[in-house]
């Protein structure tokens, strides 16, 4: 942001996906960027006063754009759909409660509703069914909500909270689309000591209960995250006591436990963590790390991670090791995010470029995109619906559709698809 507004003009505070949005399509159609009269909108060091607690997020639709649902078509992505705002835990390393509310307002049903018929009659069947956790502070909402959902055939996701959670609201999700074996819960940590001292959402009682609720109804597997290393009480001890009880909940499921975990967490400006590092920070010193270059940054705007008893790279090595052999899949947090991040940029854009019929600058980014992976699958995809459909150059199709054939794995239902396509082609000639 810094690039466009100048070093140190304005800074943007808290969760603002909807600031940010406006400011960068200004910046796309060539204007010089307005910031809007919002309470998260702040001045250099010298204004830092513009914050006012009392702002609060409405609970009204996300700010999305055309060529964005384009994209998620495309890309068969998730579309957010905004149920409620606020959060009423007190998890030590997130900031969502101070800046959205401890209350949590409820969005009404009727609405989320309406938006999700008009999103579906575009052809959008996947959503994320968008709040800090859906069954916040109690399930009422969401039960109402997924029921008036049943029947659509939709494909939905969500954050949910450990507790409450009754059969009620399974069944709702159930009924809904909502598969729970395919639900992440948050549980922040699984030693009891560091959960009550707001290491997580929920205590250790409360996440036996979960576990006994999927066995009882015959659920396999139970998906969670935790973020170890990132409470100040965090010892060697709680550590033990954490992998010890991942391992337990794993033996008991017959799927296993489903469990990524981070190493460490950035302390952000507004989270109860950077209270405790700006009240401690000789005793805190010691476990924060800044980036390569960096020094550490005591306004934690540049970002800083806490992780203790040691760095985030030897925790995680030895996580790796201590949960070596679990049934169900454990790994770190975002392993199975893209790994090149310019190649995902690409595509997007080869997509956006297509819905403008611009096709040569598509197929210039398809192309580009391949250069670095030369096996990405979406890149193969469009580069020979491209290729086909509007340069007429069936070879360059023939030649995109062959290479994602071989990219694909046995037995992979999409090859039929390819199949087809490809014998279409050669149907026709040089």
């Amino acid at each position: 942001m810094a690039r466009y507004l100048g070093e140190g003009a304005l800074a943007i505070s808290g969760p603002a996906e909807d600031l940010a949005f406006g400011i960068a399509r200004q910046l796309a159609a060539g204007q010089e960027p307005a910031p809007p009269p919002d309470a998260r909108v702040l001045g250099a060091a010298a204004q830092p006063a513009r914050w006012s607690p009392r702002w609060r997020a409405p609970p009204g639709p996300a700010a999305r754009m055309g060529p964005y649902l384009g994209l998620a078509l495309a890309r068969g992505g998730r579309v957010p759909v905004r149920v409620s705002a606020g959060c009423d835990r007190r998890c030590s390393f997130c900031v969502e409660a101070r800046f959205l509310g401890r209350a949590v307002v409820a969005r009404p049903v009727e609405q989320i509703v309406a938006e999700i018929e008009a999103l579906t009659r575009l052809g959008i069947r996947r959503f994320w069914l968008a709040a800090s956790e859906l069954n916040v502070p109690d399930e009422r909402h969401a039960i109402e909500l997924l029921r008036a959902l049943s029947g659509r055939g939709l494909d939905l996701r969500g954050f949910v909270q450990v507790a409450p959670l009754s059969d009620a609201l399974l069944d709702a999700m159930e009924d809904a689309g909502m598969d729970p074996e395919g639900l992440s819960f948050e549980l922040g940590h699984l030693d009891d000591a560091v959960l009550r001292a707001g290491g997580g959402p929920a205590n250790r009682a409360q996440i036996d209960q979960l576990v006994e609720t999927w066995l009882r109804r015959g659920y396999r597997q139970l998906g969670g995250s935790v973020l170890l290393g990132a409470h100040p009480a965090e010892t060697e001890e709680t550590l033990g006591r954490a992998v010890e009880a991942a391992l337990s909940i794993d033996r008991a499921l017959p799927g296993g436990l489903g469990l990524a975990y981070a190493c460490g967490a950035r302390v952000y400006g507004r989270a109860p963590l950077a209270d405790w590092v700006r009240d401690h920070w000789e005793e805190a010193a010691p476990h924060l790390y800044a980036r390569a270059g960096d020094r550490l940054d005591p306004e934690l705007v540049r970002p800083v991670v806490f992780c203790r008893p040691g760095p985030p790279r030897a925790l995680l090595r030895w996580l790796e090791g201590a949960l070596a052999g679990a049934r169900g899949p454990m790994g770190p947090m975002n392993a199975e995010a893209a790994g090149d991040a310019r190649v995902e940029a690409l595509v997007n854009r080869g997509i956006w470029r297509l819905q403008e019929d611009r096709w040569e600058e598509a197929a210039g980014c398809f192309r580009e995109a391949l250069g670095a992976a030369p096996a990405h699958l979406e890149a193969l995809s469009q580069l020979a619906r491209v290729a086909a459909n509007h340069l007429g150059d069936p070879g360059e199709a023939r030649g995109a559709l062959r290479r994602l054939l071989a990219a694909l794995p046995a037995g992979d239902p999409r090859r039929e698809e390819v199949l087809r396509a490809l014998n279409t082609l050669l149907s026709c000639g040089p």
